[in-house]
This record gives C-alpha cells, sequence and structure tokens, in this order.
C-alpha cells in the first residue's frame, strides 16, 4: 500500500498542475505583435491592430472589450476611401484612389477634384550586391486627410508616409518628403515619419543622422535632434510627440548592441534630455492620458509603463480566440459567401454623421458614411458593409456592447465584396 501511494502521488501532481495551467488564459500566441496602436483620444483605451484583429482594451480594467475581425475594424486591409471635414462643418474632403474631391456639405455639390498622387517609381528587383535590376511603379494612395485650423489648407498623408498640402484658395499642391533609407526601422515598415499630431501642429521625420522636427500648419522645418545621447548612436523605431509641450516627448530606439531604449527629447531645445533602458524587444510606444505613462507594444502583449519609476505597471495579453475544430461536412455544391450592410444611423446633417464615425472609431470600428438623396432631400448614412452573412449576429452583437443599439439591417445583399 506504501509503494501505491509513493506511485500516485506524482501522478496526482502532475494533475493539479496540468489543472492549473489549463484553468489559467489562454497564452499569447508566437507573433502576436501588434501592426498599430493608438490611444483613443480621451485616454481610457488602447486599440491594437494585429495582423488577425483589433483588439480594444480598456486602461483602467485592465481588460479586453472586444475583439474585432480585422477586415472589419478600424485598421481593415483595404481602403475603400479616406474622408475628413473641415472645422466650421461646410466642406467634405473624400480621398478615393488618386483623386480628392471637395464637397459643399449644405447644397451636396462637387466644388473640386484634385488629382493629388502620382505613379512613383519602385525599384522592385535588386541583383546580388543589392543594386536595382528593374524600374517598376507603384501608386500612392490616401492614408489620412486633415483641415487645418483655418480651414486653408489639407495635409494629406500617403500609405507610403508622405506628407502633401492642398491649398484650398489656389488648389495647388506641395509635397514634402522625407529621407527614403530602408535600412532604419519604422513604426509600421511604411515610410518616415516616426509620428505626426495635428493637435499640436507636429510631425516627426526620421532622417539618417537626425530625426527632423516640421511644424505641419505652416509647413517649415523647425529643427533637428542628432540620434545619439551620452555618446551611443540611436536608431529610432517610434516616437510619440507629448500634448503637454511642458513635458519631454518620447522616443523608442535602439543603439548599435541592439539594446532597446526610451529617450526623452525636449523639443523646443532640439535635445535627448535622459534615458532609459528597457528589459526586451518594444515594437511602439504611445503617450496614455496620463504623462508619466506610456504604453509600450512588445511581442504578445501591450504593457503600460511608468516613465518615472521605470516600471511596468500592467500587463494587456493579446491573444486569439481558439477556432473550433472543424467538422467534416457533406459533399454538396460550394455554397457562396453573402455579404450584408448594417446602417447605424441616418441624418440630416453631415456633421451629425460624421461625429458618430468619430465615436464608433473611438471603438475600434471602421464606418462608412453614404450620402443618399429622396425627394430632393439628402441625408447621411453611417454603414458598416462587407460582413460575411454568418458573420452577421456575432458582429452585431459587437457593435451592441459598444454602445450602439441603433442598428439597421440592409435589405441590400451581395455575392461578391463591393
Amino acid at each position: 500500500m506504501h509503494i501505491n501511494k509513493i506511485i500516485y502521488f506524482p501522478i496526482l501532481l502532475f494533475l493539479i498542475t496540468a489543472s492549473n495551467i489549463f484553468s489559467q488564459p489562454q497564452p499569447p500566441i508566437d507573433g502576436m505583435s501588434p501592426l498599430e496602436m493608438k490611444i483613443t483620444e480621451d485616454g481610457k483605451r488602447i486599440i491594437a491592430a494585429y495582423e488577425t484583429c483589433t483588439i480594444v482594451w480598456d486602461i483602467s480594467k485592465r481588460e479586453i472589450l472586444r475583439r474585432i475581425p480585422r477586415y472589419l475594424s478600424y485598421y481593415p486591409d483595404y481602403f475603400l476611401s479616406v474622408k475628413a471635414i473641415n472645422q466650421d462643418g461646410t466642406i467634405l474632403a473624400v480621398g478615393n484612389n488618386q483623386i480628392l474631391s471637395l464637397y459643399n456639405t449644405e447644397n451636396n455639390r462637387l466644388i473640386k477634384q484634385i488629382n493629388v498622387f502620382e505613379y512613383i517609381k519602385d525599384p522592385n528587383t535588386t541583383d546580388s550586391h543589392g543594386f536595382s535590376t528593374m524600374i517598376g511603379w507603384q501608386q500612392e494612395e490616401f492614408s489620412q486627410i486633415y483641415f487645418t485650423p483655418d480651414n486653408k489648407y489639407l495635409i494629406i498623408i500617403s500609405n507610403d508616409d508622405r506628407i502633401k498640402y492642398v491649398d484650398l484658395i489656389r488648389y495647388s499642391i506641395i509635397s514634402i518628403n522625407a529621407s527614403n533609407d530602408i535600412e532604419l526601422p519604422r513604426p509600421t515598415m511604411k515610410g518616415d515619419i516616426l509620428d505626426f499630431n495635428i493637435s499640436i501642429g507636429k510631425a516627426v521625420f526620421l532622417d539618417n543622422f537626425s530625426i527632423i522636427i516640421f511644424n505641419i500648419l505652416s509647413g517649415r522645418k523647425e529643427g533637428d535632434i542628432l540620434r545619439k545621447y551620452n555618446n551611443s548612436d540611436f536608431r529610432p523605431i517610434s516616437f510619440s510627440l507629448n500634448n503637454n509641450k511642458n513635458k519631454p516627448s518620447v522616443m523608442l530606439a535602439i543603439n548599435n548592441n541592439w539594446e532597446y531604449y526610451l529617450l526623452f527629447c525636449d523639443i523646443d531645445k532640439r535635445t535627448i534630455i535622459n534615458a532609459k533602458k528597457l528589459n526586451g524587444v518594444a515594437n511602439i510606444v504611445k503617450f496614455t492620458s496620463d504623462d508619466n505613462i506610456v504604453a509600450l507594444a512588445r511581442n504578445n502583449y501591450i504593457c503600460l509603463y511608468n516613465i518615472q519609476s521605470g516600471n511596468e505597471i500592467a500587463r494587456l495579453v493579446a491573444y486569439e480566440e481558439p477556432k473550433p475544430p472543424n467538422t467534416p461536412q457533406p459533399t454538396r455544391a460550394q455554397t457562396r459567401t453573402l455579404w450584408r450592410t448594417i446602417q447605424l444611423g441616418s441624418f440630416s446633417s453631415f456633421v451629425d454623421a460624421f461625429r458618430l464615425v468619430k465615436n464608433m472609431e473611438e471603438e475600434g470600428f471602421k464606418p462608412f458614411i453614404e450620402r443618399t438623396k429622396t425627394n430632393n432631400t439628402t441625408s447621411w448614412c453611417v454603414v458598416i458593409n462587407n460582413i460575411p452573412d454568418k458573420e452577421l449576429t456575432f458582429f452585431s452583437d459587437l457593435v451592441k456592447n459598444a454602445g450602439f443599439t441603433n442598428i439597421l439591417l440592409r435589405d441590400d445583399i451581395s455575392e461578391m465584396r463591393q
């Protein structure tokens, strides 16, 4: 009997340990690193886009609010159009393909169309020495559109992180390009803008030996900050401009030994004033509403980091929900996917529709505005389209749980994505 107890004890211990392991939250999946991350304007949520989904966190509760399929999230895999409205709500700017269209929202008439983008050279083939053997061409697309507070200019950011200004009086275009050194790491591997903050009117560009502080309202360079601190050279990865001009901004960078640091920068004095070494790898840094707390996107999780104490105060772990097992289905003719559209509101004012769009974007969704006209009456409808019919209930519940309960299932059904 004594021997049996000796044999059974390790087995019992193993079962208890296994039970504890499987009762824990599901561990992160390898490679779950955010492609993009932003903090909402109220500072209450973090939205992080992964390859498979977009995750919305509640910062104070340290919990995941929702997971949204990537193609239905704020960071879709494709861009139909990019929209912005000016300060008084009278002009709607729509960027689609290469064309910028300006509409008068009072009478719904087209004011002007401007060809903003051109095809650019793309050296898409290299030999063994790294030299280009063939020149291709690629088309830039709209990524973001902003009106300046005085309504005189549009600021346009392309998918290659180039800035263009559109003079709304002369309808002329000015292009601002930074260095194109492809050897340097970037937040999204797209271009050279490390950060862009319309509220303080500044952008940070990556250059070969410095970072450039650029005034996006005046369209002029304000100065450089050398990428050197305590005799070490640093390569920037991400930057977060502080909305409080009396507080330093923060740069995430690596040195020549591939050690990760947070460098604190005085934008006005164009200098690095302090540095903190990080343990492990980090991908993106963003300020939260608390000046002392930043969000660091790391592999498989986001951490809230106190820049004064240098301590990690919370981890927000990213993981995918387990997929249901595939059960063999009887052989039958292949069924076609039906795509549905839900409507979240219809407004007589574009400003009201745009306000709902912004609120939904704060919750991780990517709605669109449709303009309809019935009996000479114009309506602005907020919709989310291209929802697979089989996911309609799941997605509607996501939207309701985010507080948007005015959901109308539209009659339009398509068998192919538009």
